[in-house]
């Protein structure tokens, strides 16, 4: 690549790194990447990434969908064995009905569904959703069964602006959805990082 420090030779300078990354209206675009696995909570996570930006325009989003379409019922969420699909709404499908909420973003959006058996974890599906990043400005990693909050686009790069710093990379352990974000004006209601107090280590050796 023409950046990148001349392939890895030095460090980028700033106005190389501030070539890199797209635009929309002006504004630093936003890749997200969503790897679900079986959750039936996936498409209202991609409906609040738009419904909750303040420039949904600027927002692209990359779902991986591991699911079980057919076959064995344990476990399934529905009795013929099928899972609940994060499949964003066709062009056919809003023509037929457009109303649909995402219809107004579904060029925005790009999706893969593989089935969950043939799966190997979180790091292979979010490595496929990468896959499908085109030169967002930023790019945002998230769980499948999460809420965002009003604004959450303005906030996040606020944030990260306030580092000063280039290469800052900002990451948290989220809180739950349940009482955390007001209903009505979606602002969060829980202002205070959220902290993981004790873990144990599960694996043992030589088990």
């Amino acid at each position: 690549r023409e950046f990148l420090g001349s392939h890895g030779k030095y460090l980028m300078k700033q106005e190389e790194a501030s070539a890199i990354g797209s635009f929309v209206n002006s504004k630093p675009t936003i890749f997200v990447a969503v790897a679900s696995y079986r959750d039936p909570e996936c498409l209202p996570t991609v409906e609040s990434v738009f419904a909750r930006a303040k420039y949904p325009e600027r927002i692209r989003v990359a779902i991986v969908d591991q699911r079980r379409s057919t076959g064995e019922t344990e476990g399934s969420r529905y009795d013929d064995g099928t899972d609940l699909s994060c499949r964003p709404p066709t062009a056919e499908s809003c023509d037929t009905d457009p109303n649909q909420f995402l219809c107004q973003y579904k060029d925005q959006i790009d999706w893969m569904e593989y089935p969950a058996q043939a799966m190997v974890g979180p790091v292979f599906a979010r490595h496929l959703a990468y896959r499908m990043y085109r030169g967002e400005y930023f790019a945002l990693q998230v769980d499948s069964h999460v809420r965002f909050v009003a604004e959450w686009d303005e906030d996040i790069i606020d944030q990260w602006n306030a580092t000063d710093n280039e290469m800052a990379i900002l990451s948290t352990y989220m809180n739950d959805i349940t009482n955390s974000i007001d209903p009505l004006t979606h602002v969060s209601l829980r202002p205070q990082r959220a902290m993981m107090c004790s873990l144990e280590y599960e694996w043992r050796g030589g088990s």
